[in-house]
Parts: structure tokens; C-alpha cells; sequence
């Protein structure tokens, strides 16, 4: 196993934007890390959400270039992030936010790597290359300080807005686009024909069968798939307030 002198941020997008929590967590370890800060940005191939992230200063940006990934769930972005580190190298540490997809990610792709993940951190040190991860314990009366001294990488999940983003201009940034990244997809769904009643009515409070979108199927390709879907059910298509926020 090869491991490189960085310090990698998972980037975590919502509905086609960086979630704040990522800039906080680039804010934080440029202020600890003595080696580079490395964002990892999953996106799809006609985004440019790596210009957003170079406002806040790390010293590079991977960035993977896929629309069925950018789409993925969280098994396919486990698949991409472990052949991405068999590719690159395993950095030092790897942070992801204490969010839904963080919390989903970051065991998965631990488990893979056997190494150690201290969840929903509150501060974030370095002790040379250890890790310092900070985060409440026996109901949040004490605070424990808890170290991976001897795997890499040294995991963790921050919670959001406990640590300030402010922006910071690195001219030595560089940005580094990943094209031949192979990942495996997750199984995928099969329809198989059957005989269902017709819908009854066009709005969801009296349907029959829903079938419901969460903010992680925000992409074009998801709705329409999700209108087939509820036409082969004769199902209404419902969704969760972040998608009604994008009309």
C-alpha cells in the first residue's frame, strides 16, 4: 500500500451545488494540515462546480468527470472513491461531512480499506501526521479525543457548522481531471410485465402507488426515469420538497 503526504475532502453536492459543509471542511484543514489539502468533486461531465471550490483555497482538486456517476448512489461513488485510491495512492486522511451521503459513504468505503472512522466529529488537529478527532461521547457530556495511529487513511465525518468557511486565494492550486476511472454499477432494477389496475387519480394524496424521489435523484435522466417507471405502474410520481424547489 502506497501512501501519499495528503490530506483528501470528499466534496458533496446537492442539487447541482457544493453543500456549504464542504467549504467549511477545506476552511479547517488548511488551518491544521501541513500537507496538501485535496478536495475530491464527483461531477458530471458539462459541471464546472471545481471553479466554486477553488475559492476556498486547497492546494488541488481531483476531479472525476462522470454523469452516471454523478447520478450514482452510494454504493456506485463507494465503488469510484476505492479505485480512485488503488489508482492514486492512499492519502493520509480522507474527510467526508456528518451529512445523510457522508454518513452513507464513509463506513462503506472504510470497510473496504479496513482501516479506522471516527464519526461526527467537532474538531479536527494534527499531531505530525496523526489525526486528532475530536467528537462528544456518553451523550455529549464528554468530549473525547480519538487517533488511527496505525492505518491510512486516517477516516473521519465532521458535523456541519461547527467550522467557518472563509474563502482564500491559492495561486499554486492545481486541478487534475480523472477520465480513465473504472467503477462497477450497482445492480440495477428489473421490471418485470404485469397486469395493474389504472391510476384513479392525478394527484398523489389518493393515489394508489407512488412512486417517490428524494433529494438524491435530482438529475434530468432520474425524473424521467421515474416517469416511465410510475407510467409501467400506472403509479403518480411524488417528491420531497428539495426537488419542488427546483421549478
Amino acid at each position: 500500500m502506497t501512501v501519499i503526504k495528503e490530506n483528501w475532502i470528499f466534496a458533496e453536492t446537492e442539487l447541482q451545488k457544493i453543500n456549504p459543509v464542504t467549504y467549511q471542511l477545506i476552511t479547517k484543514m488548511n488551518q491544521v494540515s501541513h500537507d496538501p489539502v485535496v478536495v475530491i468533486l464527483i461531477e458530471g461531465k458539462s459541471a464546472k462546480l471545481e471553479n466554486d471550490l477553488a475559492e476556498y483555497g486547497p492546494d488541488k482538486i481531483l476531479v472525476i468527470k462522470d454523469d452516471d456517476l454523478a447520478s450514482g448512489d452510494d454504493l456506485e461513488v463507494t465503488n469510484a472513491l476505492d479505485q480512485l485510491i488503488k489508482q492514486k495512492g492512499t492519502p493520509n486522511t480522507f474527510i467526508f461531512p456528518a451529512t445523510v451521503v457522508g454518513r452513507s459513504i464513509a463506513p462503506r468505503l472504510q470497510a473496504r480499506l479496513r482501516t479506522g472512522l471516527t464519526a461526527d466529529c467537532l474538531d479536527l488537529s494534527f499531531e505530525g501526521d496523526l489525526l486528532v478527532q475530536t467528537k462528544p461521547s456518553y451523550g455529549d457530556n464528554i468530549m473525547c479525543d480519538i487517533t488511527i495511529p496505525n492505518h491510512q487513511p486516517q477516516m473521519a465525518t465532521a458535523r456541519p457548522n461547527v467550522f467557518s468557511a472563509e474563502k482564500k486565494n491559492n495561486e499554486s492550486l492545481q486541478v487534475e481531471y480523472i477520465s480513465n476511472l473504472t467503477w462497477q454499477k450497482d445492480a440495477q432494477l428489473e421490471i418485470k410485465s404485469q397486469v395493474l389496475p389504472p391510476k384513479t387519480s392525478d394527484s398523489v394524496v389518493d393515489a394508489d402507488r407512488i412512486v417517490a424521489l428524494g433529494r438524491g435523484n435530482n438529475s434530468e435522466a432520474a425524473i424521467k426515469t421515474a416517469e416511465k417507471l410510475a407510467e409501467r405502474l400506472h403509479a403518480n410520481v411524488g417528491v420531497t420538497r428539495p426537488l419542488t424547489d427546483l421549478d
